[in-house]
């Protein structure tokens, strides 16, 4: 007579314990998220900045830029308690010392920036169009925004994708 596992019950039994296993195993895998959603400082969209997400231990988990719009997305962002966090001091303007010929602040004539003569202009150049520069996007925010220890801000961020307006205020 020979000995068969197929059918016995301790063959079953080692089946269904690998399968759970197997199964607590994919289970466990790390479960992130994408978060989206739109800055705002007293109801107005915030024209630039980032947003952070730090865990409550205080290491950032990830963080996005905040557009002109106010609008920001993170992605793969794990799941759990964050504080939310938002800086826009990376957009103030420098107070750089004056550029202008003979030095002495606003006294010399203006810089005009021309490109070299006989130069080929790029096709979409236009000499009135205004670029956007970080300084024109620069909003104050209170620095306890931008501080993990400080910000008041907290959202709980769930698997899968979500929306989450991020409000803050000037006081």
């Amino acid at each position: 007579m020979r000995f068969s596992l197929y059918g016995s019950p301790v063959r079953r039994l080692l089946l269904l314990l690998s399968f759970v296993t197997l199964l607590g195993a994919v289970g466990c895998g790390k479960q992130t998220a994408t978060v989206s959603g739109k800055v705002t400082i007293d109801g107005e969209p915030l024209k630039g900045g980032n947003v952070t997400f730090t865990r409550n231990d205080g290491k950032p988990t990830t963080y996005a830029v905040i557009a002109a719009d106010g609008s920001y997305k993170m992605e793969n962002v794990p799941v759990g308690n964050v504080k939310v966090c938002v800086e826009t001091k990376s957009l103030k303007p420098a107070q750089a010392p004056s550029l202008r010929p003979g030095g002495g602040g606003a006294g010399g004539p203006p810089i005009v920036n021309k490109p070299p003569q006989g130069s080929d202009l790029p096709k979409d150049y236009d000499p009135n169009k205004q670029n956007v520069s970080n300084a024109d996007l620069y909003v104050p925010i209170p620095d306890k925004y931008s501080d993990s220890a400080q910000t008041d801000l907290q959202y709980e961020v769930k698997s899968g994708s979500q929306e989450h307006a991020i409000q803050l205020t000037k006081k």
